[in-house]
């Protein structure tokens, strides 16, 4: 009676994790298994940054930009000087990180959470343009988020802790 009871529990839990597995972790729309790095998908290099804005929807937000010196500046919260070590960690973490799946052509991102996003991150480059990134939910399994460049209908999953490093490095 025990073993046959554990068979029906187990099958009904193989059954639910293949329904979240096909409801929640594979949204609609193209998935590509396929991983490439974040950094090659905004084609920026880190030498072509010259000012960074972070604006986390709970905090406030904070601007970095480079100086004629060469040096990075703290333009918000409070003009300071900062470090360049600091800054470049945050370039790095933001366009190097890789890029679990994509899903093709979404319209609607407000289920994705894309319509108010957790953090934006925008990078202004030496040649005059800007990258707009938008950091959205997590998937419910909380280890990937859903990231989307504005200019882009794309959006792709990429490790959630890219959230917490911003969060870590900007203190």
């Amino acid at each position: 009676m025990k073993l046959r009871n554990t068979l029906i529990l187990l099958f009904i839990v193989l059954i639910l994790f293949v329904f979240v597995y096909f409801t929640e972790l594979r949204k609609p729309g193209e998935i590509s298994g396929k991983s490439k790095e974040l950094g090659r998908i905004l084609e920026i290099e880190k030498n072509n940054v010259i000012k960074i804005e972070l604006a986390f929807a709970d905090t406030g937000s904070t601007i970095y930009s480079m100086g004629s010196n060469g040096q990075w500046q703290m333009e918000k919260p409070e003009k300071a000087k900062a470090d360049g070590l600091v800054v470049d960690n945050i370039i790095s973490r933001i366009i190097g990180k890789n890029v679990q799946s994509i899903l093709k052509d979404q319209t609607n991102t407000v289920e994705y959470g894309l319509d108010k996003p957790r953090v934006t991150a925008i990078f202004h480059l030496k040649d005059g343009s800007d990258k707009v990134l938008l950091l959205g939910n997590p998937v419910p399994t909380g280890n990937y988020i859903y990231l989307q460049e504005r200019s882009k209908s794309d959006i792709f999953l990429v490790p959630a802790n890219i959230i917490d490093e911003l969060i870590k490095e900007r203190k």
